[in-house]
């Protein structure tokens, strides 16, 4: 219920629409009450007058009219329903999106795509339909029940005792299935997620697949998820199915108690042949919302288990939050301190201990060290992408925790690790963070990253569309139109995070001694596997095991012997000449 109540409240926004649906729906039943009424009298005024007709020809039309006149309110009560159904879904899509942008890192270090992508498409259509179908064919329900009741208890109290003596076992059967049904949708929604996340998970890794000749397991693999789907669907089916049936055997035994009962007391002339002509048309009207009520509490029963879990992500906080009272947006010099940060994802061990760190404004510092040593960490806590157990990171003497989330990682030009592109042009992957750039800053940018020539050669050189995650591009080329991204940015703080990993050291020269121009005046810190790439640093930190077992410039290092030179010492062969300087 309080699902319910919940989505209810995507409704409330659009009071107007609201008013008038109802109002129509009013209109709509009470004509749907009217005419079998005016039938009624029709056929009694026709009988005792013997008129040759006349009179049953005047309320025929009526009838006729007020069933013309519910069909036109029963059109505008579907559509109004129908148009409100979709802007709820268009709004609860719009903040379920809206979400999933303001969760911290930490979510997505454990999050399944698939399964969000369910809940953001499936499961946000089945609320619709809640919503939409269940909530307001509910409704059309009940009003037609309470209209139909009040006017069969009006007009013969036996009568209507007789004929709606089933109704009560048939609330309890369709209370016990709802329960049922909603138990079995829950599980139907959590196997299509399973689904949905084994395909996402196949099509993103398909040249994984085909490397390693795995299509038939794959094949395999998903064909289980949609077996077991069908089976679960099959079940929920084959229990509506079931209960289908006991509706229909309960709602047709108020027709043979109306024959028996109604016709018995024409013979003892207590009501007129009209009446039971009526009250056979009000058991006709019940019998279609009675078997449509299964299906409605399906649907009623399938969106809200969908609901739940759209809200169920809606309800999560993240990790990391602005604060309430941001400081001042004043420009940042760029001068970052670790001062005794300890870290360690979610309730995990330790990755980082006790770091000190000491960034001064526009100076270069490299990071290098074995893989798992806790580089990436450490440069993540600079933009908040977690935040850490104990001690604090400041930029400017102030604690990132205090500056606005937004302006603090526009302030930070960061090149990953995974150098992600968007299916989209080639300069509006370059131009992400600043889309209103100029052709001539992207291109300079680009430039200065050593992509500008690949793009130059391809067939519609900026204005090639780039595949999936940069499908078609090479690592390398990856990696440059990433770099490219962050100096476009300009920020006063950049960060590249291994982000030459996939060129070779010829290339990555080339690449350094286009950017230290773009070093200038800005904060840098190089986090590198190869110590060509951190080499020209002003300091170099060294890290193992999350803590920084190193630093200084590179002559010292290697005159000092220990990990850093023995990490120059096995890359000798990739970095020849590395030693003297070159």
């Amino acid at each position: 219920m309080r699902t319910l109540l919940r989505l209810m409240r995507y409704q409330a926004v659009y009071k107007r629409l609201v008013f008038f649906s109802i109002v129509s729906l009013v209109a709509y039943l009470a004509l749907e009450g009217a005419a079998p009424a005016a039938i009624s009298v029709a056929i009694n005024e026709g009988l005792a007058k013997d008129d040759g007709g006349g009179a049953l020809a005047v309320f025929a039309l009526l009838a006729a009219g007020l069933f013309l006149a519910r069909g036109l309110l029963s059109a505008i009560f579907n559509f109004l329903w129908q148009y409100q159904s979709r802007l709820i879904e268009r709004n609860l899509r719009d903040d379920f999106y809206a979400h999933l942008q303001r969760l911290s890192y930490s979510f997505y270090d454990r999050a399944d795509s698939g399964d969000l992508i369910s809940r953001g498409i499936s499961d946000i259509e089945a609320a619709r339909m809640a919503s939409g179908m269940g909530l307001f064919r509910m409704g059309e329900i009940l009003g037609k029940y309470a209209v139909v009741l009040v006017i069969m208890f009006s007009t013969s109290t036996r009568l209507a005792l007789w004929t709606l003596a089933s109704m009560p076992l048939m609330i309890a059967t369709t209370i016990y299935f709802s329960r049922e049904l909603r138990r079995r949708w829950v599980r139907v929604q959590a196997q299509r997620s399973i689904m949905t996340s084994t395909l996402t998970e196949a099509l993103t890794g398909a040249r994984v697949v085909k490397a390693f000749a795995q299509e038939e397991a794959e094949t395999d693999r998903f064909e289980r998820t949609v077996r077991d789907l069908t089976q679960y669907f099959l079940d929920t089916i084959k229990q509506y199915s079931f209960f289908l049936p006991i509706l229909v055997f309960l709602s047709s035994l108020g027709t043979i108690a109306l024959i028996w009962v109604g016709f018995s007391m024409v013979i003892d002339q207590e009501i007129a042949v009209g009446t039971v002509v009526q009250f056979n048309i009000y058991v006709a009207m019940l019998f279609g919302p009675t078997r449509g009520l299964g299906a409605v509490v399906q649907r009623l029963q399938n969106g809200i288990a969908a609901a739940e879990r759209v809200f169920e992500t809606l309800d999560l906080r993240p990790d990391v939050e602005g604060p309430a009272e941001p400081a001042p947006r004043e420009p940042m010099s760029g001068h970052i301190r670790f001062e005794g940060v300890d870290f360690g994802y979610g309730h995990g061990e330790m990755v980082l201990h006790d770091i000190e760190v000491d960034i001064k404004p526009g100076s270069t510092v490299g990071i290098i060290g074995p893989t798992g040593a806790g580089k990436t960490t450490l440069v993540g806590l600079i933009g908040r992408h977690y935040d850490p157990r104990a001690g604090r990171v400041t930029i400017d003497g102030r604690d990132v925790r205090e500056y606005d989330l937004e302006w603090l990682r526009r302030n930070l030009a960061t090149v990953p690790q995974d150098p992600y592109l968007f299916t989209n042009m080639m300069d509006k992957n370059i131009a992400y963070a600043r889309p209103e750039s100029g052709r001539a800053e992207i291109e300079a940018a680009a430039a200065q990253a050593q992509a500008g020539r690949f793009i130059d050669a391809l067939p519609e050189g900026y204005d090639t569309i780039v595949g999936e995650r940069g499908v078609g591009l090479s690592g390398g080329q990856r990696q440059r139109v990433t770099i490219s991204r962050a100096l476009l940015m300009d920020a006063p703080i950049l960060i590249m995070d291994d982000s030459t990993s996939n060129v070779d050291t010829g290339t990555e020269r080339l690449i350094r001694d286009a950017m230290k121009e773009s070093f200038e005046g800005r904060t840098t810190i190089v986090v590198g596997q190869r110590v060509g790439s951190v080499m020209d640093a002003d300091e170099i930190l060294v890290m193992d095991e999350g803590r920084v077992v190193e630093r200084g410039v590179h002559e010292d290092l290697v005159a000092a012997g220990r990990l850093y030179a023995e990490i120059l010492r096995l890359q000798s062969p990739a970095t020849e000449g590395v030693e003297a300087g070159e």
